[in-house]
C-alpha cells in the first residue's frame, strides 16, 4: 500500500519531468535503480544497532513513579 505522502512525492517528480525527457530518463533510472538494490539485501544482511541493556536483562522501558 502506497502512502498518501509516496502518492505526493510522486506527483512533484512527474510535475517536474513533464517537460523534459531527459529529466524524466535520470529520475526514473534513479528510482529503478534504488529499488534493485534493496533485493539485493536479505533481511541476514542488515543488522539494527544493538544498545546495551539494562542490568536486569530488561529490553522494555520500565515505568518511572
Amino acid at each position: 500500500m502506497v502512502s498518501l505522502s509516496q502518492t505526493s512525492a510522486y506527483h512533484v517528480l512527474i510535475e517536474m519531468c513533464s517537460r523534459d525527457v531527459n529529466c524524466l530518463h535520470t529520475v526514473s533510472s534513479k528510482l529503478v535503480g534504488w529499488h534493485h538494490s534493496y533485493a539485493e539485501t536479505n533481511e541476514w544482511e542488515y543488522m539494527p544497532p544493538v544498545e546495551g541493556r539494562a542490568s536486569s536483562g530488561s529490553t522494555s522501558p520500565q515505568p518511572h513513579f
